[in-house]
């Protein structure tokens, strides 16, 4: 595939090669660390490189930083919008940081994972893993577990509304044993 004025793929790899650090860095300093964000902010900031590379100056230090400024800006702006939106997201990376036994460090920073995974039900962190890792929707859900699809999303909503309780602090995780106690909650109901 050729490119805008000798700007290749060659030449995007080369740029990657020579700044993904400092973008990444940089970025990970404007938020406390998250490398996960980072990254996912610096790979936007290359795709915009590679968008716009007839802009893209000899010197593009500068003008990647500036990119990755503006990603960031958006970034922000949006988790102000969407506040549960962004606590979901990482709920997802509890759920998949548990099911695969690893700790997240942005997520652990505010949530002790594994007592906190501990302390859904069994069948809460089920539908959590068959949602989020499998990417089945409800239906599915319903139909690999054998509940209504009502179950499923009391279920889902419950373990959701709980994570995000003690991921934003309103609520205080049970004591071992506590909470497990039966619901009078069917199969079916």
């Amino acid at each position: 595939m050729g490119g805008i004025g000798g700007r290749d793929e060659a030449w995007h790899d080369a740029l990657h090669r020579r700044f993904w650090p400092d973008v990444v860095r940089m970025l990970g300093r404007a938020l406390g660390g998250s490398e996960g964000e980072a990254e996912d902010l610096a790979q936007q900031t290359f795709m915009t490189a590679w968008d716009r590379r007839a802009y893209v100056p000899d010197e593009p230090r500068a003008w990647l930083f500036a990119t990755a400024n503006n990603h960031l800006r958006n970034h922000r702006r949006w988790s102000r919008r969407h506040p549960l939106a962004l606590v979901e997201m990482e709920v997802m990376e509890v759920v998949a940081g548990a099911a695969e036994g690893e700790e997240s460090a942005g997520v652990c920073d505010r949530l002790d994972l594994g007592r906190v995974w501990g302390q859904l039900k069994p069948a809460e962190r089920e539908v959590l893993q068959l949602a989020y890792l499998d990417g089945l929707d409800t239906a599915e859900i319903a139909e690999a577990l054998g509940l209504w699809q009502a179950t499923v999303r009391k279920r889902r909503s419950r373990a959701l509304s709980r994570l995000r309780g003690w991921m934003v602090g309103t609520a205080e995780p049970v004591l071992s044993g506590a909470g497990h106690r039966g619901t009078g909650e069917s199969n079916h109901g």
